[in-house]
């Protein structure tokens, strides 16, 4: 399901800790971590400046309003997937996937 800004912000650090053996459970790192997130078209390049560096997939919504924005990044550990959580999570309307 999707989690707002809003809803992320709400997690507890026992939410976080949980979500950071479930990715190690689930993954050996060093791995590819597929992301996906959808912000509002205005905040487009806020998002390509916050994940500078990352070749980034933009797909603009049927009406325009809003752009999904697609990564594959290769993470080390579960703290670099949670940092990418918080990163897209901090851009304002941002809705993760």
């Amino acid at each position: 399901s999707a989690v707002s800004e809003s809803q992320s912000a709400t997690r507890d650090a026992a939410w976080w800790a949980n979500f950071r053996r479930l990715l190690d459970d689930q993954n050996m790192w060093p791995a590819v971590f597929p992301m996906k997130f959808i912000v509002p078209a205005d905040k487009v390049l806020e998002a390509e400046t916050r994940f500078a560096g990352h070749m980034l997939v933009l797909r603009p919504s049927s009406k325009g309003a809003y752009v999904s924005v697609s990564l594959e990044p290769v993470v080390a550990s579960a703290d670099e997937v949670v940092a990418l959580y918080e990163a897209a999570g901090a851009i304002d309307g941002a809705v993760l996937l």
